[in-house]
């Protein structure tokens, strides 16, 4: 995985409209892969309606 993956990543869940019981699921797992790839800025804003 790499930066401009986890970016595309987001963009697609955002995309995606998922309700926020499953955003919750997503972020924790983000945040994961976040850590791995030492991005220490804030969580993505995932709603789509930002």
């Amino acid at each position: 995985m790499t930066r401009e993956g986890y970016q595309a990543i987001v963009e697609v869940i955002r995309k995606a409209e998922f309700d926020e019981d499953v955003l919750l699921g997503i972020m924790f797992l983000l945040g994961r892969d976040a850590e791995r790839l030492g991005i220490t800025d804030a969580p993505p804003e995932l709603r789509a309606d930002w």
